[in-house]
């Protein structure tokens, strides 16, 4: 046996013959005279604090034989790297390259967390005994590895989920061996996420959960959306303003009418597409007389005394927002265009009556 042949997995019968108190390792000899160590991480399922403990000492004497399992080996540095944990060393699984996750799930459940990861492009959801070996109290996560060196993180949201609300010091220990299921990884790039939650539908439920509530959250900005518009008519218990264009809010109404004609000779240029003339129709609302402000009858008051006229610029909330029928864009149209002329509107012919030489300033409003 020489170190080319030395594969992970592989179970050796070893005999310390030294420990390194500098790099924290204890040194070992197995057939034909080949070397390797084990780390202070591997030593035992509890790793100790240093080597100096009277039961490592006691344990790890010279001459005594372990049986220990490969993690690494580099044949061209004469490196190898074993551990002497007993739930890695009489674990029946063996590393597999490939491996469904189906079986890995099933195996890793009767072999007590033993590894089955020993490359960066295991399958999804491959289910495997993983080592702590880093811990990050700051940002919140761990890092783990397997065999060959193939280190993989477990982001601070997974611990949150699986109920480690703790700091990460605070809830695991260096050299801990715990069960992780792959979810992602790039061999290219040599990054893989795990998670502590080892059923992966119940995963795929909480993220559809998550987007779902970022939906919700996103919905719920766009119903309290503040925009600009103009009041374009008056009627018996509102005004129907039209929305401007957020480029447009500081212009003055001379440079929004020079834009306005440009717009329409490069309109005539081209068809309009349905979508832009959906967007056209919904920039019309419906403002009542009694949100101008928190008092309605005070509300009422300032309408009667006209301190509000076609033409006057108000920045107002979007309290709702009609909801189209699902269906063809003509169909949505259609329904747009028929809200549109119940107010005596049309989307091309609503003028309002500005003098447009005043300052623009002088009639904003915020409702």
């Amino acid at each position: 046996l020489t170190y080319k042949h030395i594969r992970h997995g592989m179970v050796l019968a070893c005999t310390v013959i030294g420990v390194d108190n500098s790099k924290q390792v204890v040194n070992v000899e197995f057939c034909n005279a080949l070397r390797g160590h084990v780390s202070i991480l591997h030593l035992d399922e509890v790793p100790p604090k240093n080597l100096d403990e009277p039961q490592i000492v006691a344990k790890f004497r010279i001459g005594s034989q372990h049986k220990c399992r490969v993690l690494s080996c580099i044949a061209y540095k004469k490196s190898v790297n074993l551990t002497a944990k007993p739930s890695l060393v009489e674990s029946v699984i063996r590393p597999q390259r490939q491996r469904r996750p189906t079986t890995a799930r099933r195996d890793a459940a009767g072999g007590g967390g033993a590894m089955t990861v020993s490359d960066w492009n295991p399958p999804l959801n491959t289910i495997s005994g993983a080592v702590i070996f880093k811990m990050n109290d700051v940002v919140g996560y761990v890092v783990v590895h397997f065999y060959n060196a193939v280190t993989a993180v477990i982001p601070g949201k997974d611990l949150k989920f699986n109920g480690y609300l703790k700091k990460p010091s605070q809830e695991f220990y260096l050299g801990q061996t715990i069960t992780v299921r792959v979810v992602q990884c790039n061999g290219q790039s040599k990054r893989m996420l795990c998670s502590l939650n080892l059923n992966a539908d119940e995963d795929a439920i909480r993220m559809a959960a998550a987007a779902m509530g970022m939906k919700q959250q996103q919905q719920l900005q766009h119903q309290v959306q503040m925009f600009w518009c103009r009041i374009v008519q008056k009627r018996d218990d509102c005004f129907v303003v039209k929305r401007i264009a957020e480029h447009d809010e500081n212009h003055s109404e001379d440079e929004e009418e020079e834009g306005n004609e440009d717009e329409e000779e490069d309109g005539n240029k081209r068809e309009k597409d349905e979508n832009t003339k959906l967007d056209e129709l919904l920039k019309y609302s419906i403002l009542p007389f009694e949100h101008f402000c928190d008092s309605s009858a005070h509300s009422t008051q300032l309408v009667d005394a006209n301190a509000f006229l076609i033409g006057d610029k108000l920045q107002v909330f979007k309290l709702q927002q009609l909801r189209l029928n699902k269906g063809s864009i003509e169909k949505q149209l259609a329904a747009q265009t028929k809200f549109i002329q119940s107010l005596g509107l049309s989307s091309n012919a609503v003028q309002f009556n500005g003098d447009g030489d005043g300052d623009d300033d002088a009639d904003d409003r915020r409702i």
